[in-house]
């Protein structure tokens, strides 16, 4: 999908509170991303306007219900370049059968009773985690979604229908 055609991209401006300056000059950037997944283009975009020191900002989600998945998966895909090879931790299961998986990151989950780690990966246009039980977990193929129900948590919006998450 070409970058000009994503239909939330305007959604993700209002969630970064991105300026008409840095929106125009996003043409260029863009243009550099044909041919990248939605995914890859988030990403991308998320690197170019959250600083590190402003996901913090975005916190308070882990507080609500359902919001520390937000949170987690907008923590991996704006610290973590989708493109660098890193290998795999040595006590990790690896990637599974998912051929050309890039590891992103190790995070703790702290959803599950007792502390336990998922090791989070890109593979296939997704953004994957898994667990060290083996379990393997899709964390985002659609982009879209995500970006509306970040946007259902974190903009104070009148025309957003309820906080229930969509399929993402």
């Amino acid at each position: 999908m070409a970058p000009e055609t994503l239909p939330w991209l305007e959604r993700l401006y209002e969630i970064l509170d991105v300026d008409d300056d840095k929106v125009a000059g996003d043409a260029g950037f863009l243009a550099g991303l044909e041919g990248k997944s939605e995914v890859e283009i988030l990403s991308a975009l998320l690197h170019r306007h959250l600083p590190p020191e402003s996901i913090d900002d975005f916190g308070d989600l882990v507080e609500s219900k359902g919001g520390g998945v937000l949170y987690h998966r907008l923590l991996v895909l704006a610290t973590v370049e989708l493109g660098a090879d890193r290998p795999w931790p040595a006590d990790s299961d690896g990637p599974g059968s998912f051929d050309g998986a890039r590891f992103l990151t190790r995070q703790r989950d702290y959803a599950k009773k007792g502390e336990h780690d998922r090791d989070w990966f890109f593979a296939d246009g997704k953004l994957l985690s898994r667990g060290d039980d083996g379990s393997t977990v899709i964390e985002m193929e659609n982009v879209g979604a995500y970006v509306e129900t970040l946007a259902d948590r974190v903009l104070d919006d009148e025309d957003s229908d309820d906080d229930d998450e969509s399929e993402y």
